[in-house]
């Protein structure tokens, strides 16, 4: 502060003269950093009155500016406090009082008196009316402002900070208008301020933070906050009394760090917040009673590390919320017993790491959120059934990391996902259902971490990701059943670290837009789910699935469209020749890697050969029959034929292991075959299946 305020002083003190014209002076600013120079003034500016530049006042071996005592008004800033000298450190003032500024009346400018260590009092400013902007600053010995009674206006900022013996603000009872913002702040032994009963406006921004403030009374006729209210780090605040006749604050209401807050009683007339609410660090505040009437908050509401907050019920009449919801670390909050007048919410809905918080069925007329929706990290939350009427989410719906969070039933409505779902760390869910609305999602799927999750189910209608599908690390899921619908992930695919078996739910998958990584799924033995699948633009990489034996599913690939492939640390694989595999491998050499496999896969040589032996029969478009359904549990149809003819299914070695008699469309029994790879070969048409 001090070098914001003594930049142009100091300049004053060291380049400017005196002005010898009567009547008006200093056009120029006048500085004085000696004692002589305020007694030579009246002598080096006879009869001047008016002063019509800046004023700076600083010099150790000042004791009087008897002066100035006939000056009354001055046109710019007055700097009366400490100053620094070359190279060296600041100085503060040895000014005893301000006797000698009885005639002023107006100053236009700003009045500093800042680093005063032995001014006591403002005794000499008893004839000041309007000043441009006040700072009483880190004054030592000042007691009081006994001596500012005819000050009703000030027309910039009012800050008064930082002295450590004042008690009082007598001589403030005059003040009506503060047209810039009023601050009051580390004054460490005054508790009260009822001097400034007489404040009926603040132009701009309030704040208090005092450790010894007992009350706000005193701001009772305040009935205007242009800017904001800052009410924080005042230990001894129980409430908000003094406020009671404020029912509009044009910008933001912070209330932090007051530790003996208990209610916010005192606020009850303030229908309309401009900008951001927050409460915060409030340890003792158990309800928000005092918010009764409070309808509208166009910026944020953020309630957060209030641990004995209890009950927001006060805030059951707010109807408008501009910006966002920000509820956590509030540890004793059970429900949401508020919020619902609240159709929508302007930004981000955020309920995080609140540890006692077991439901948000309060939420429920809530249908729209502006950017993020955020459930995360409420270890009781067993439900979200009040999301229900939530439609649309205009960016991210991310829930996570709550432990006992069984279902997400309460998302049926959602159908469109601007940005990302994310849904991980949730140990107790077993699938998604609650989503089935969801059509479309513009970012990323990451379905990641959760435990017990057995199926994607409640995914049933998504048909689209126009990013990256990510199903990682949720060791108990089976397959990927509920993925159905979905055709076209526009991004990577990421299957990894998954207790699945097998990609059932991705059978109408027929189109990636990068990588397609398979990875590190232990039970994993077949692909076969993705035989719809015609394009990869990207990498193919399926590695450390220690019991999967084919690549059957891919053959619909068309190699064209694959970019890289990686196939490597499956010690069970043996069947790499399929379609795809073999054309990408016969034109790209060079860009596969294959290593680690069982023998037939396990070296780019051997999956050559492989595909050459099979080169005849591997061709679907050069069949006549087709089987179906493929891959096929106990029943499979044969489509093609014109007669009754013989069958034989062999396996990968060749091996015969069942023949028959079969005709067109009639079932087929193969329950007595293992799970695997085989071949059916009816007179010269050999076709591909997998047993499930």
């Amino acid at each position: 502060m001090r070098q914001i305020l003594l930049f142009s002083f100091l300049t004053i003190l060291l380049n400017l003269g005196f002005n010898t014209t009567a009547q008006n002076c200093g056009a120029n600013g006048i500085g004085f950093n000696s004692q002589s120079d305020v007694d030579s003034f009246p002598i080096k500016n006879p009869n001047c009155t008016h002063i019509l530049g800046g004023l700076a006042i600083v010099g150790r071996d000042i004791k009087n500016l008897n002066g100035l005592n006939a000056v009354t008004a001055i046109d710019g800033d007055v700097y009366i406090g400490d100053y620094k000298p070359d190279g060296g450190q600041y100085v503060s003032s040895g000014l005893l009082s301000l006797k000698g500024l009885e005639a002023l009346k107006t100053i236009k400018g700003s009045l500093f008196i800042s680093d005063n260590d032995s001014i006591t009092s403002l005794a000499g400013l008893n004839a000041l009316t309007s000043v441009g902007g006040l700072t009483i600053f880190n004054n030592k010995a000042l007691k009081s402002f006994a001596s500012l009674n005819s000050l009703s206006t000030v027309l910039g900022n009012m800050s008064i900070s930082k002295n450590a013996t004042l008690n009082s603000l007598n001589g403030l009872t005059a003040l009506k208008t503060v047209v810039g913002g009023l601050s009051i702040e580390y004054n460490s032994v005054l508790s009260t301020f009822p001097e400034l009963k007489s404040l009926t406006s603040v132009g701009q921004n309030l704040r208090i933070t005092n450790d010894t403030i007992l009350t706000l009374i005193g701001f009772d006729s305040l009935k205007t906050i242009g800017g904001g209210v800052v009410i924080s780090d005042n230990p001894l605040i129980q409430n908000l009394n003094g406020l009671s006749t404020l029912k509009t604050v044009n910008s933001f209401f912070i209330v932090t760090n007051n530790n003996a807050l208990k209610t916010l009683d005192g606020a009850n007339k303030i229908v309309s917040i401009g900008a951001d609410v927050y409460f915060q660090n409030n340890n003792v505040l158990s309800s928000l009673k005092g918010l009764d009437s409070l309808t509208f908050i166009g910026g944020s509401l953020t309630l957060s590390n209030n641990n004995a907050l209890t009950s927001l019920s006060s805030l059951n009449v707010l109807n408008h919320l501009g910006g966002s919801l920000n509820i956590t670390n509030c540890s004793a909050l059970i429900k949401l017993n508020a919020f619902g007048a609240i159709k929508s919410i302007g930004v981000d809905l955020n309920i995080t790491s609140d540890s006692a918080l077991t439901n948000i069925s309060e939420l429920n007329a809530i249908n729209a959120v502006g950017r993020d929706v955020i459930i995360s990290s409420n270890p009781l939350l067993t439900n979200i059934s009040g999301l229900g009427s939530l439609n649309l989410v205009l960016r991210h719906l991310i829930i996570k990391d709550n432990a006992t969070l069984k279902n997400l039933s309460g998302l049926s409505a959602v159908r469109n996902i601007a940005g990302s779902l994310e849904v991980s760390r949730n140990a107790s869910l077993t699938n998604l259902l609650g989503l089935d609305s969801l059509k479309t999602v513009n970012g990323n799927v990451t379905i990641a971490s959760n435990k017990n999750l057995q199926n994607l189910m409640g995914l049933n209608a998504l048909d689209t990701i126009k990013s990256g599908l990510n199903i990682t690390s949720n060791s108990n899921l089976e397959n990927l059943a509920g993925l159905y619908a979905l055709q076209k992930v526009t991004g990577n695919i990421v299957v990894a670290s998954n207790g699945i078996s097998s990609l059932n739910g991705l059978n109408a998958l027929n189109t990636i837009d990068g990588l397609m990584e398979i990875s590190y799924n232990p039970n994993l033995v077949s692909l076969a789910a993705l035989y719809e699948l015609k394009n990869i633009n990207g990498t193919i990489d399926v590695q450390n699935n220690i019991v999967l034996f084919s690549l059957a599913g891919l053959d619909s690939v068309k190699s064209s469209s694959i970019k890289g492939m990686t196939i490597s640390n499956q010690p069970k694989l043996y069947d790499c020749a399929v379609k795809s595999v073999c054309d990408y491998i016969k034109t790209n050499p060079n860009l596969a890697a294959i290593t680690q496999n069982s023998k037939g896969c396990n070296t780019r040589v051997e999956i050559q050969a492989a595909c050459y032996a099979l080169t005849p029969t591997i061709d679907p478009n050069d069949f006549e029959i087709s089987l179906a359904p493929n891959p096929a549990n106990d029943v499979i149809l044969v489509s093609g034929l014109t007669e009754k003819n013989n069958y034989y299914i062999t396996n990968m070695v060749g091996q015969l292991l069942q023949t028959g008699f079969t005709k067109a469309d009639e079932p087929l029994n193969i329950s007595g075959l293992l799970p695997g790879l085989y071949f059916m070969r009816i007179q010269s048409s050999v076709v591909k299946f997998v047993k499930e």
